[in-house]
């Protein structure tokens, strides 16, 4: 556990957040003999309107990293879970994005994420799946964070977040901006709840701020691929 723990630690592109949830849950990975689950949201493409991934988009190049990562993980005796989650969610409800471009992007992702990751167990879950099938946990969790809003979200977080959605085609960037960190903060007390993960991030740890205590790595430098411009 030592070493792929400091492997983790000099590969860091940003600080692991919440270190000693991390290393609880790489040591009783190893003692109970239980696959380490990996958490990875996956954002939809904002900039390019083609929704099928090709062989030299950004995404690939990312899914190729995130394989490597996960072969070390590996040969350090570790059976990996990955959980990827296709963020449709904010893409549809918070964002504006069509559905069906939406879905058929990701689609397109599951494809692309079955070839790149091969070995490796692959979960992909949508946040919409996820969050129906726990409906009422969900509910209690998003009026409770609605409700005691002025303390759950950080007033700057609540700011960048105003700014970020004039980026996108939503008809009021003030409630688009106010569900989304509402979304955040409930996703990460659910995901914590159902798969106790430890996240690799593929956005830079700044972005993370709403996940609160849900552990988190930094090592994929081809970060928020579906960011990208046109091709």
């Amino acid at each position: 556990m030592l070493r792929i723990y400091t492997y983790l630690d000099r590969q860091s592109i940003q600080p692991p957040q919440e270190r000693d949830a991390i290393i609880r849950r790489l040591f009783l990975s190893r003692i109970e003999d239980k696959p380490l689950v990996l958490f990875t949201p996956w954002g939809p493409r904002y900039k390019n309107p083609q929704s099928e991934i090709l062989k030299a988009d950004p995404e690939i190049a990312t899914l190729q990293e995130m394989n490597t990562v996960l072969k070390n993980f590996r040969k350090n005796g570790y059976r990996l879970e990955l959980l990827l989650m296709p963020a449709d969610i904010y893409a549809t409800e918070v964002n504006g994005l069509c559905e069906e471009f939406v879905q058929s992007y990701f689609t397109s992702l599951a494809q692309a994420a079955q070839e790149c990751l091969m070995g490796i167990t692959l979960r992909m879950l949508p946040w919409s799946t996820i969050r129906s099938e726990n409906r009422q946990r969900y509910d209690c969790l998003r009026n409770e964070t609605d409700a005691n809003f002025a303390k759950a979200v950080n007033q700057n977080e609540y700011l960048r977040a105003v700014q970020t959605a004039r980026n996108f085609p939503n008809d009021d960037r003030v409630k688009s901006a106010r569900a989304y960190c509402i979304e955040r903060i409930v996703e990460a007390t659910i995901i914590e709840e159902l798969f106790e993960p430890i996240k690799l991030s593929v956005v830079k740890k700044e972005k993370d701020v709403l996940d609160g205590t849900l552990p988190r790595i930094y090592m994929i430098k081809k970060r928020a691929p579906w960011l990208e411009g046109t091709r």
